[in-house]
């Protein structure tokens, strides 16, 4: 049995030997072959990503906790936006975008059942799902060849007064034509989402002004699912600029709680408690559930 002094000593010793287990048995050391196979996509890691993981798994933090909140931060402040919110799933990014816009803080602009939202009639299903889920009504609008993006040509002829959005994915890593379909959502009045789960690290220039895609609409979104530019195994991402959709994203995520303070992590919560400016949705303040889980957001 190793003879640690401390809890650091440790995990720098465990670490060091997941980083020769790597180099053992992990690691490529065959150079590449004319004639081998060539994976289109698949999860690229060095030891360093697998100490990461055991530093994580050592904590033994099952939910979100002090990597998530430093991956959301440099995040955000890499893609370029104010807030970065991590999910589940690319999938769920998605959803967490749409149902932000459902919200009834929108005011007019709050997307109703029946209301009409337009999208790519050529790409992935999850971008489309949340608006059938809802019971909102998607209108599909066909791509261009070989670009497979939106035709933005088509876009005048797919409004309607029932339109509240337009949800569109940039395909395979090609950016669609932003400034076409940013100037369109607001010549209208209209919400942008970009599925940004293909594109990440793509970047699109308007007027001089260069950005990374996902960060020209209100809300961009991306999949960290391991075909696509980084992983986590699952993962994925919702950001926005706004503060008014940051506060939706967070209630969506976290179960409709009404607040976005983070939890002291000395501070003891009880399971169920009351506090004068707590509240859950549109439920009576000062009383909500709330589970103790250090440093997610949570509790006022």
């Amino acid at each position: 049995m190793a003879d640690w002094k401390n809890e650091a000593e440790a995990r720098e010793q465990i670490k060091q030997l997941v980083a020769e287990y790597y180099h053992d048995f992990k690691e490529k050391k065959e150079p590449f072959k004319p004639g081998g196979r060539i994976s289109y996509a698949s999860r690229v890691f060095d030891e360093k990503e697998m100490q990461a993981l055991t530093d994580a798994t050592l904590d033994f933090w099952l939910t979100t906790g002090r990597f998530a909140d430093r991956f959301e931060k440099d995040f955000a402040a890499w893609i370029g936006v104010k807030y970065a919110h991590l999910v589940n799933s690319g999938s769920s990014a998605n959803l967490i975008a749409f149902m932000a816009l459902t919200a009834p803080e929108l005011g007019k602009r709050q997307i109703l059942p029946g209301d009409e939202v337009i999208t790519v009639a050529c790409g992935f299903p999850t971008t489309v799902t949340p608006i059938l889920n809802y019971g909102a009504v998607p209108v599909f609008v066909d791509v261009t060849v070989p670009q497979y993006n939106l035709d933005v040509t088509k876009l005048e002829g797919a409004l309607s007064e029932k339109t509240k959005a337009v949800m569109i994915a940039h395909t395979l890593g090609n950016p669609f034509d932003i400034k076409a379909v940013r100037a369109f959502c607001d010549a209208h009045g209209l919400w942008l989402i970009e599925d940004n789960c293909d594109a990440l690290g793509s970047k699109y220039t308007i007027d001089g002004v260069t950005k990374f895609t996902g960060t020209w609409g209100d809300i961009g979104t991306s999949s960290f699912y391991p075909p696509h530019h980084m992983t986590m195994g699952e993962g994925g991402a919702v950001y926005t600029n706004d503060p008014l959709l940051h506060r939706m994203i967070l209630s969506f995520r976290d179960w409709g709680r009404a607040c976005v303070c983070r939890l002291r992590a000395a501070q003891e919560v009880p399971g169920l408690h009351r506090k004068k400016k707590a509240q859950l949705g549109q439920a009576q303040k000062g009383f909500r559930a709330c589970r103790r889980q250090a440093d997610t957001p949570g509790t006022c």
